[in-house]
């Protein structure tokens, strides 16, 4: 089932109260919280640029 769909509305609701909470908690933005997390993943290596030092 897509995570967007009607049916997943009130859990994705639930994710974003929980986000915004934690975002005040650390006096950060929701967006902050989210790249934090996702840097953090080992699994997903942060890709900064494509472009290459010349």
């Amino acid at each position: 089932m897509p995570k967007f769909s009607p049916e997943n509305l009130a859990q994705n609701y639930t994710l974003v109260e929980l986000v915004q909470d934690m975002a005040k908690a650390k006096n950060a933005t929701p967006a902050q919280i989210a790249l934090s997390w996702i840097l953090s993943r080992e699994e997903i290596p942060p890709k900064i640029s494509r472009k290459t030092g010349k």
